[in-house]
C-alpha cells in the first residue's frame, strides 16, 4: 500500500480512486435523502385528501355515514404513523453525511490532495 502511494502517478490514481469513492458515497446519501423528501411528500398529499374528505364527511354527518369516519380516520392515523417512521428514516440518512465527510478530512489531514479532482457525477 505504501509503495502506491511513493510513486506520484500512483498517489494521484490513489487520490482519484479516494475521491471517487467519498463522492460515490455522498451520492448514495443523496438519493436517499431525495427518496425519503418524496415519500414524505406523497405522505402530505395523501393525508391532504384524507383531511378533505374528512371534512366533507363532517359536513352531512349521519349514522349511515359514521363507519366511513372511522376509516377514513383510521387511514389518517396510519399515514400519519409512517409519515413518522419516513421522519426517523431521514434523520438516519442525515447522519450518513456525518459519517462520509470525516473520512475525507483525515485524508486531506494525512498530507492527501484533492485539488486536482474533479467531480464526475454530483456535478450534473
Amino acid at each position: 500500500m505504501r509503495a502506491l502511494f511513493t510513486d506520484p502517478e500512483n498517489g494521484w490514481a490513489m487520490e482519484s480512486w479516494f475521491a471517487l469513492v467519498h463522492e460515490r458515497e455522498v451520492l448514495k446519501c443523496k438519493e436517499e435523502m431525495l427518496r425519503l423528501s418524496k415519500k414524505e411528500m406523497e405522505l402530505e398529499v395523501k393525508y391532504r385528501d384524507l383531511n378533505l374528505r374528512f371534512k366533507q364527511l363532517g359536513e352531512g354527518m349521519n349514522d349511515n355515514l359514521a363507519a366511513n369516519v372511522s376509516d377514513l380516520l383510521a387511514a389518517m392515523l396510519a399515514v400519519v404513523e409512517e409519515k413518522k417512521e419516513v421522519n426517523k428514516l431521514s434523520e438516519n440518512a442525515k447522519q450518513c453525511y456525518k459519517k462520509v465527510n470525516p473520512t475525507m478530512q483525515a485524508l486531506r489531514e494525512k498530507g492527501r490532495n484533492f485539488q486536482k479532482f474533479k467531480p464526475i457525477f454530483s456535478c450534473l
